[in-house]
């Protein structure tokens, strides 16, 4: 029989480089604790259309403020700005598999008394290729023109 499929968190708090891979292993960076849900939407809108950028959702326990932008006293407070590097990880029968690796996009902090928490929407790169205009260099192909 498997075993049950386990998840893991992880976010690059301390990268200042968007396109370096960080290593994930700061004293913040797997907050797999404190993720309530996970909802990951990737895939295109029709057949013939452009392939979207993968979406992720995380809602995040949040009731001493460790995740509210806003809050000054929070250890992660100076790393809470977007496009830090976040990577999921689903562990099924003892081999880790990635399932998304992006970019926290923005934070939402629920405004109601009762509900703390908040939460991370991320993309993944094609967010970023979606932006980014790309030119070819036809002399480097060794075509002729």
């Amino acid at each position: 029989m498997p075993s049950p499929i386990t998840y893991q968190v992880l976010a690059g708090w301390d990268t200042t480089d968007a396109m370096t891979d960080p290593p994930f292993n700061g004293d913040y960076d797997d907050i797999t604790a404190d993720v309530k849900k996970i909802t990951i939407t990737r895939g295109k809108e029709k057949e013939a259309g452009t392939t979207l950028a993968a979406i992720c959702d995380l809602n995040i326990w949040n009731p001493e403020g460790k995740y509210s932008p806003p809050n000054e006293s929070s250890p992660i407070h100076d790393y809470l700005i977007p496009y830090k590097q976040i990577k999921i990880i689903a562990n099924f029968n003892g081999t880790p598999h990635t399932i998304f690796y992006g970019f926290i996009e923005k934070y939402q902090v629920k405004p109601h008394w009762d509900i703390k928490e908040v939460m991370f929407h991320c993309l993944d790169g094609m967010d970023f290729l979606a932006r980014t205009m790309i030119c070819q260099d036809n002399l480097n192909l060794g075509l002729v023109m």
